[in-house]
């Protein structure tokens, strides 16, 4: 608050300001004194008619809207303060609203898992921005010179290369596990490698918790890639195809999943060929469980 002085006033302006008003003005003044009256008078009536009849008081408002009115879906994303304890089940077919966000638009041709762990910072609320969760809790690496040899990280240990460029590779669940959990410090974040896309349909998804799941891209078989030696003198050899996406729905027949890869699309795949391909990049999992 910005405080100003002001001199005391002189008693030739205290004179002034004691002159009565003109007859107008004291006129208008005692008109606008009518006016709060009879407007108070009528709010006292309104509120003892509304004590008496509260049925028809507040006929004439909206009713007030639901919270899937306002979120415009039917799952709406959980606040950062609380979430139901036993919400209602995921129904078949039924998709969780989480944001999909775009590689193409963000310009990150190797990012996938950090766009898709961008998608589940927005649907839990997070007020960093992806750019901001990136710069402050993403481990990255790229190679050094170690010995004489070129050595780097494997993506089990932070983001291999840069998203930025087509060049990068990219990271698994315990790297990404633990720069949500930096972001989301009062929650629960799992790493669920291991777990089947079955059980976490069973566990998870249908307690509307979105999991993010490492694929590959349109459930294209995988390969082998080049290889590299780590810091202690092993040789990690990167698997072709590898992507991540957030498993959002499903029915009888598919798997639903948003999609960073296809624009920030939402894609499904078959049950089957969706769980062939998570088990051939380890069956890894991670989720904002708590």
């Amino acid at each position: 608050m910005k405080w100003t002085y002001r001199a005391k006033p002189s008693s030739a302006d205290t004179s002034r300001r004691r002159r009565r008003l003109p007859s107008a003005a004291r006129m208008a003044l005692r008109a606008g004194w009518w006016c709060i009256l009879l407007c108070v008078s009528f709010w006292a009536g309104r509120q003892q008619t509304a004590a008496q009849n509260p049925d028809t008081a507040f006929a004439a408002l909206p009713a007030c809207s639901s919270s899937e009115a306002l979120s415009g879906s039917s799952s709406s994303s959980p606040s950062a303060d609380s979430s139901p304890a036993d919400p209602e089940p995921l129904a078949e077919g039924e998709v969780l609203s989480v944001p999909l966000l775009s590689q193409q638009q963000l310009g990150m041709p190797t990012g996938c898992e950090l766009v898709s762990a961008g998608m589940l910072l927005e649907y839990y609320g997070c007020d960093l921005t992806l750019y901001q969760w990136m710069d402050n809790c993403v481990e990255f690496s790229t190679p050094w010179l170690q010995d004489g040899r070129m050595v780097n990280l494997s993506p089990w240990e932070a983001f291999i290369g840069s998203p930025w460029e087509s060049s990068g590779y990219g990271c698994f669940a315990p790297v990404i596990r633990d720069a949500l959990a930096l972001a989301l410090p009062d929650r629960q974040v799992e790493d669920l490698t291991g777990t089947s896309l079955e059980e976490l349909e069973r566990e998870y998804l249908s307690r509307r918790i979105p999991v993010l799941v490492w694929v590959t891209i349109c459930m294209e078989e995988t390969s082998e890639g080049p290889s590299w030696l780590t810091p202690e003198g092993e040789t990690f050899t990167r698997t072709n195809n590898e992507h991540c996406m957030v498993l959002v729905g499903s029915d009888s027949d598919n798997y639903i999943f948003n999609d960073p890869y296809q624009a920030g699309g939402q894609v499904s795949y078959p049950r089957q060929l969706a769980e062939s391909r998570y088990e051939e990049m380890g069956r890894q999992a991670v989720a904002v469980t708590g």
